[in-house]
């Protein structure tokens, strides 16, 4: 293993990924647009919010299917619950491993894996709030079970806390040593995608929900997307970008304070092979 990736290469290959994965979609025909902190990137920065670590995106559930069954790169892979049975989400990621590795304490996958993009799914969401709400937390709680049977696939280490170590041991014996996570996806996903996208006014991101927010974006929001610069690229985004950040993240034009401005994805090291 070799150098540890500073926050700049980090994010210079993530460029690379998603340059990759937008010729693709634009190729293709296949509809996309950054989302969440990319997407405020994109409108705030032109480019990575400086501290980012990572490049989100999301696609419609019809898009996201034939994604996921012709993606083909000679230089990323792709890994989704669709087409590998090791893998531990309940979204996509296109990762580059020939260049990177990771080391993570939250596994996803048993093969070595390296800097990814994730490529998130928008399903239909009830257009009663309260019915929409109770599904998003629905999703939440599965999505909390999956990440503890994914602590449980840790290796020991003792560069760790003695609790941290036994949480891991814990949660192996509860989910079988990763057993019960197919089978827990497989439910998950079935829920996200009970509502078709575009048989009701709203959709929602569930198969990565944030713990401190209820997604419920109208349909007019995705109805199309447009162009705009992306550090040394330009990338598809909703029209209806601001509905979307809004919801999500309040006044998102607004910078947090100093003490918020970090990586989020603190339990994962980047290294060059």
């Amino acid at each position: 293993m070799g150098r540890e990736l500073t926050l700049q290469e980090l994010q210079a290959v993530c460029l690379d990924i998603l340059k990759d994965v937008h010729d693709f979609c634009t190729s293709n025909g296949i509809r996309y647009s950054v989302s969440d902190g990319s997407m405020i990137g994109v409108v705030r920065h032109r480019g990575f919010i400086p501290w980012d670590d990572d490049v989100d995106l999301i696609m419609p559930r019809p898009d996201y299917e034939r994604f996921s069954a012709s993606y083909r790169s000679d230089r990323f892979r792709l890994i989704c619950p669709q087409n590998d049975a090791d893998c531990r989400m309940a979204f996509a990621r296109v990762y580059d491993d020939r260049r990177t590795v990771v080391q993570t304490a939250l596994p996803w996958c048993d093969r070595p894996m390296g800097v990814w993009i994730d490529i998130f799914v928008a399903d239909g969401a009830p257009d009663d709030p309260e019915a929409a709400l109770a599904r998003y937390d629905s999703c939440r709680a599965k999505w909390a079970e999956v990440t503890k049977a994914r602590k449980g696939l840790r290796k020991w280490d003792k560069t760790r806390s003695l609790e941290w170590n036994v949480k891991a041991l814990v949660y192996r014996v509860l989910y079988r040593g990763g057993a019960a996570i197919p089978g827990m996806l497989r439910e998950w996903d079935a829920e996200a995608r009970s509502i078709p996208f575009g048989s009701t006014g709203f959709w929602s991101q569930y198969v990565c929900p944030a713990d401190n927010c209820k997604e419920h974006n109208s349909m007019a929001s995705f109805s199309s997307c447009h162009l705009m610069p992306f550090e040394t690229i330009e990338v598809s985004v909703l029209d209806g970008y601001d509905e979307c950040l809004t919801n999500k993240y309040g006044n998102y034009m607004e910078l947090p304070p100093e003490e918020k401005r970090h990586p989020v994805n603190t339990h994962n090291r980047f290294y060059w092979k």
